[in-house]
């Protein structure tokens, strides 16, 4: 039997309140608790808390990957030009539509031309 099994059902992404991480990490710090059972005891992840702990992860950190390039406005923007060239028959493909993303993103100063 395989290590790991696969199953048809995709996992819940952060079941976590970020008060409780606050409060295992404190508990841990403070208090000497070990991770594995602040972890417990928060219902947190073990890893999750255990980054914060070492400062690989700042405790401060709420959000995964990257922050946006573009604003709300300007993602908008480029909704709204994109959507009325598909309406009048000019569709984009995934390729098109990066280009047309970083092109943007120079033009408007978010990224240095020579990058793309």
């Amino acid at each position: 039997m395989p290590a790991f099994q696969l199953s048809g059902r995709s996992r819940q992404y952060r079941q976590y309140d970020s008060a409780a991480l606050s409060e295992a990490f404190i508990s841990v710090k403070d208090a000497g608790m070990a991770v594995k059972k602040a972890a417990r005891v928060y219902c947190v992840p073990e890893t999750t808390l255990r980054e914060r702990v070492n400062g690989t992860v700042d405790i401060a950190c709420l959000a995964s990957g990257p922050s946006p390039m573009f604003s709300q406005e300007q993602e908008a923007r480029l909704v709204q030009h994109v959507s009325f060239l598909a309406k009048v028959g000019y569709g984009y493909n995934r390729g098109e539509l990066c280009t047309l993303a970083t092109e943007y993103a120079a033009d408007i100063g978010l990224r240095p031309r020579e990058m793309y």
